[in-house]
């Protein structure tokens, strides 16, 4: 629960420095609520094309969107299903959602900050969705997460989710590693973390404990708070989903920045 508060703290304050680009780094979507929840529609557009491809039914009863931010996709899942519910951790950003939302009580926006997704029932959804959130969790709570989604599933519900499998060898650390430990580059890199932090999230940390808003140290200088980018291996998600009772149909891998990424289209048995 720790872990959970400060993932709380930190996505609050992202979206409090810039609640759109901390949903999608694109910008292009910037100054545009327009495009931002156009953008969300195509998305989900071509992900229901998939499915339509694949002949996979899907009902259009209930949906899930897990890690919703300001509602990008959820208000497009609203246009598609009788209920939609999207959940973030953030309670700013859930308030901005609620703000933004068109479809009335037909999506409803919930803060939840819980280890698990025991405010739903087993079997609720038909569809279970969450892109660009999975790895901002740790490995072990991400497992639970991917259970957590099978269980709320429908017989025959569809669950489509991304996660990094895997990262790129960080060929730099690895160099200064290698170093001997009096060597001048690892000293050097030792009192630059002693003094000033090794990141950016650490300088924010530290400034922000001494006072400096969020606001003025994002927009400002540029400064966040630490995004974790976490993966997990493909064979323990496919694991994961059969211990629960759902079967992988599709796999789609493309690489962004230094990790192997994959949208998983998976149906839970009948």
């Amino acid at each position: 629960m720790e872990t959970m508060e400060r993932l709380r703290e930190d996505w609050d304050d992202l979206a409090e420095i810039d609640a759109v680009w901390f949903n999608v780094p694109s910008r292009h979507l910037r100054g545009s609520s327009e495009r931002f929840y156009e953008s969300g529609t195509k998305q989900l557009r071509q992900k229901l094309d998939l499915l339509d491809r694949l002949r996979v039914s899907l009902k259009r009863d209930a949906a899930l969107d897990f890690g919703c931010g300001i509602g990008r996709v959820t208000q497009a899942l609203a246009g598609e299903f009788s209920l939609v519910y999207g959940v973030d951790i953030s309670t700013k950003m859930i308030d901005i959602a609620r703000a933004r939302n068109r479809h009335g009580d037909r999506c409803q926006y919930l803060t939840h900050s819980r280890p698990d997704l025991s405010i739903f029932d087993t079997g609720q959804f038909d569809l279970v969705f969450s892109n660009n959130v999975l790895q901002h969790n740790p490995p072990d709570l991400i497992r639970v997460y991917l259970t957590e989604f099978v269980r709320t599933l429908r017989p025959n519900g569809v669950l489509l989710f991304q996660i990094p499998i895997r990262r790129a060898e960080n060929h730099t650390n690895r160099r200064l590693t290698s170093l001997p430990r009096v060597h001048p580059r690892r000293v050097w890199n030792k009192l630059k973390g002693m003094l000033i932090g090794h990141s950016s999230s650490d300088r924010y940390y530290r400034l922000r404990r001494l006072g400096f808003s969020t606001r003025w140290l994002g927009r400002t200088l540029g400064l966040h708070p630490m995004i974790a980018m976490n993966h997990v291996d493909e064979t323990v998600i496919c694991e994961t989903l059969a211990a629960g009772g759902s079967s992988v149909r599709h796999v789609e891998m493309y690489e962004y920045e230094d990790m192997t990424h994959a949208f998983f289209l998976c149906v839970k048995s009948a």
